[in-house]
């Protein structure tokens, strides 16, 4: 078995914080869902990810019945 510090030390931090069920990719889609609504630029999220192909980021510019309404109620 190969030692990969890397998730070595994410499951440190979550066992401290107590998060479970959580992984590195689960943290790199918060980040692209965030940076989509703060922004709501998919360009944004392409360059912070990595994605070489746009299309790939647009999966962050889904909305929630919830979140429309919200949206919706607020004009």
């Amino acid at each position: 078995m190969v030692w990969d510090p890397f998730n070595q030390i994410w499951d440190d931090v979550c066992k401290v914080a107590d998060v479970k069920g959580k992984t590195p990719h689960s943290a790199r889609h918060a980040m692209g869902r965030y940076i989509m609504e703060k922004t709501g630029n998919v360009a944004a999220v392409q360059r912070q990810l990595g994605h070489k192909n746009a299309a790939y980021s647009l999966q962050y510019a889904r909305i929630t019945d919830e979140e429309l309404n919200v949206v919706l109620d607020g004009r």
